[in-house]
């Protein structure tokens, strides 16, 4: 899909132009061009070299995903790979690459996906084409500081989710939660190395090099930086806070668990006592239940109430004596 925008020195601007308007007006370098093109087919990308004249290797590179961020300058236009974070519906971090090409009288757009924030930017240049006036690199600002807010959402969700761990994990409802620490820990690498990846993007564009983007611009481009440099720190704040609930769930499974081998100490206690009691009784059963003819205390006429006696006062003696000692 193509969108293509061509601002004329005279302040009219058009709107998807047929190819050879789009040559044209790039050719004629007097009026601002701007085309975005989204999940481009074979024949779109070769837009880019019919029309712009772009290098064979970054049209190669908008043909394939790049892990790495990167800004790349040629003699009359910058390559910049970026990425525009987001979610997918089962929440884990998605990253979705976006190419330009800037030069002294264009901007070219290119994305595989549907990335909102160009269609937030077109809207807003469509409605005041006065903003075209203002220049490429203006343009370029523009983009680049709506991807630079989008990215604060972002980091408030898992802000609020870990938020939620800790919340979780001082109530004592750690059920699932290090499942959850897990999964916010991973993607919250991955969105960290992103924008780790495209802060040196954001501050080559501030440091005076690029002819393209004009002295008035550099001040906002700093801005963005400064908002890119915050969402990194908060990234890396979040990641403490993460480790930090993590230990608390690790000294609430600890202190969980110690109160579990506690009770089986004592419960285990309880039991060798009442078994100890019960083997001095085991005993003395064991004796008088053997069929020997010739036993002294056999024919004894009080012998039955003396060995029950002997039994009774076995057990209460020894449970006493583990009574005062704290053993039951």
């Amino acid at each position: 899909m193509v969108h293509s925008y061509i601002y004329t020195a005279n302040g009219e601007l058009k709107d998807n132009d047929s190819l050879q308007t789009l040559k044209a007006a790039f050719e004629a370098r007097t009026a601002l061009v701007w085309v975005d093109l989204q999940d481009p087919s074979e024949e779109e990308l070769r837009l880019l070299a019919e029309v712009f004249g772009f290098h064979p290797l970054v049209i190669e590179d908008c043909r394939h995903h790049s892990e790495l961020p990167k800004i790349d300058e040629f003699s009359d236009y910058l390559f910049i790979v970026l990425h525009a974070a987001g979610q997918k519906p089962d929440e884990q971090f998605e990253a979705s690459e976006l190419d330009i090409f800037c030069g002294a009288h264009f901007l070219v757009t290119v994305h595989a996906v549907p990335i909102p924030l160009i269609g937030q930017v077109r809207e807003k240049y469509a409605q005041d084409r006065t903003l075209f006036s203002r220049g490429v690199d203006f343009l370029l600002h523009e983009l680049l500081d709506a991807l630079v807010d989008s990215l604060f959402p972002l980091v408030g969700r898992w802000e609020a989710k870990i938020e939620g761990i800790e919340d979780r994990v001082v109530s004592g409802h750690t059920r699932k939660v290090l499942d959850e620490i897990l999964f916010v820990r991973r993607n919250l690498l991955k969105f960290r190395r992103s924008i780790g990846a495209q802060l040196e993007v954001f501050n080559r564009l501030t440091d005076r090099r690029f002819k393209l983007i004009t002295s008035e611009a550099e001040t906002y481009f700093s801005d963005i930086y400064d908002h890119i440099l915050r969402i990194y720190e908060l990234l890396e704040i979040q990641r403490e806070l993460l480790g930090v609930a993590f230990e608390a769930y690790l000294s609430v499974i600890s202190t969980h668990m110690n109160e579990i081998s506690q009770r089986s100490n004592r419960l285990m206690a309880r039991l060798t006592a009442v078994a100890t009691i019960f083997m001095p009784l085991t005993f003395l059963v064991g004796v008088y239940g053997m069929n020997f003819r010739y036993m002294p205390e056999l024919e004894w006429r009080y012998g039955y109430f003396v060995v029950w006696g002997a039994m009774v006062a076995v057990g209460l003696g020894l449970w006493t004596y583990f009574k005062r000692r704290k053993w039951i």
